[in-house]
Parts: structure tokens; C-alpha cells; sequence
């Protein structure tokens, strides 16, 4: 686990990934490694909550190092074999970074409100155009039975108005649908 803050410190280099990987280096039992991280993670000078969180690990694991039996290895004479690492024990380790107001997002990007918005509108929009268009046609394809020929005209033209204004909308829906994904696409970078 110390090795996925680490490889995730080294991407998005966030305190909060100092802090996480000292405490599953602690786990671990190296508390000389975790202490050092937390030292690091200390200097990032972090909120209040999380500045006692980190003091609060590095007593707990002076503690440990104070109880542990100070033996010295015996020597041994024969050869140690060094062979492949155990493999990693992929036992979950429960990670608690205090979150404080508004420095904890720090770094953190947030949704594009906009480029989503324009997305979503964009696709509502070019939906309405088409169906206006679609009745438009089906009612001048088959247009209702008129008494005169005044009234036959003035159905046919009402039909191609709300076929035209269909036309218009479903343009403007899909440019706000290609506004919407240049947008969305340029904030991913």
C-alpha cells in the first residue's frame, strides 16, 4: 500500500499522499521510514487537524519503538539466500487525512460546470430541433384537410416555418454540443 502513495505522491505530488503512505509504512512496521515521511509531510505545513493527526502517528510510533526489545542480531555464519521479495499482502489499510475547509482541495480539479452545461443544453436543444423539424415534415407531407385553398396555404406554411425553425435549433444544439466538447476536452489537459 506504501508503494501506491508513493507511485501517487510521485503523479500529484499531494501532502495528503505523504501523510497516507507514512501511515502504511507504520503499519508495516518501519516506524523510522514513516517518521521521516511524516517529518516531510509536516514541513508541507497542513492544516491544524491534520498537523495533530500526523504529531499523533509519529508519538504512536515513538511508542512502539520505545517498547520494542533492544536485541542485536546474532551473527550467523552461513550465507543468507536473497530471493524474490515476498509477495505484497493486498490487505486494505485504512487511510484517515483529516479534511479541513477548503485547502484540503487544494490542487484538486473540479467539474466544468460550463463545459457541461453547453454539452447537456446543446444535446436538450438539437433533440427539440429535430423533433420540431420531423413534425414539420410529417404535417407537409400530409397536411390537414382544408376548406379553402387560403387555409390550405396557410397550414403548408405554418408546416415549413416549424420545419425551418427545427433546422435552426437543431444547428444551434450542435454547436453548443462541439462548444461544450472543445471545452470538456481542453480542461482534461
Amino acid at each position: 500500500m506504501a508503494e501506491l502513495f508513493r507511485r501517487a505522491y510521485e503523479v500529484d505530488p499531494q501532502p495528503e499522499y505523504l501523510f497516507g503512505r507514512a501511515r502504511a509504512v507504520i503499519k508495516d512496521g518501519d516506524c523510522e521510514t514513516g517518521r521521516d515521511l511524516l517529518e516531510v509531510f509536516l514541513a508541507t505545513e497542513p492544516p491544524e487537524v491534520q498537523r495533530e493527526a500526523a504529531l499523533a502517528e509519529a508519538d504512536k510510533c515513538a511508542e512502539l519503538v520505545a517498547s520494542e526489545p533492544k536485541t542485536e542480531p546474532e551473527p550467523t555464519s552461513t550465507p543468507v539466500k536473497v530471493g524474490p521479495s515476498p509477495p505484497l499482502d493486498d490487505e486494505p489499510v485504512d487511510v484517515v487525512v483529516p479534511s479541513s475547509d477548503a485547502s484540503s482541495d487544494r490542487g484538486r480539479r473540479r467539474p466544468d460546470v460550463l463545459g457541461w452545461s453547453l454539452l447537456g443544453g446543446g444535446a436538450v436543444t438539437t433533440i427539440v430541433g429535430a423533433s420540431l423539424f420531423f413534425a414539420g415534415r410529417a404535417r407537409t407531407l400530409s397536411p390537414a384537410p382544408a376548406n379553402d385553398e387560403r387555409q390550405y396555404r396557410d397550414e403548408t406554411n405554418r408546416s415549413r416555418r416549424t420545419g425551418w425553425v427545427g433546422i435552426g435549433l437543431g444547428g444551434a444544439g450542435l454547436g453548443l454540443v462541439v462548444a461544450g466538447t472543445i471545452r470538456l476536452g481542453l480542461r482534461r489537459r
